[in-house]
């Protein structure tokens, strides 16, 4: 799990995201990130039901993505909110979501 720090917590933060962020692709990941002013990276990570049915496989997408931005928390430079949105496709490719994950962080040069 991500620490308090780096998570994004509510609907206001996240709606500012959207309405003034840099968008960018990888897979069925979409990022949308934007400058915080602070001295710490916050994420979140957003799937929608018509995505993906079933809240086990939700929740298990979650916990992948989670994990490869807590592996690269450390490299991740500092000042940014980005919000992951998990498109359709991921139901059917659960074992390229770390690497896309990855791809995305690297695509968005969030790496310091």
């Amino acid at each position: 799990m991500l620490p308090k720090e780096n998570r994004l917590k509510n609907t206001k933060e996240i709606e500012r995201v959207f309405s003034g962020g840099k968008g960018f692709r990888e897979g069925f990941l979409f990022l949308k990130l934007t400058n915080n002013n602070l001295s710490a990276s916050r994420f979140a990570f957003i799937i929608s039901k018509k995505s993906v049915g079933k809240a086990t496989r939700r929740n298990k997408i979650k916990r992948i993505l989670r994990d490869v931005v807590q592996q690269e928390l450390p490299r991740i430079a500092v000042g940014f909110d980005a919000v992951v949105v998990v498109q359709k496709a991921a139901d059917r490719d659960l074992k390229g979501a770390a690497e896309s994950m990855r791809a995305l962080i690297y695509k968005a040069k969030l790496l310091n």
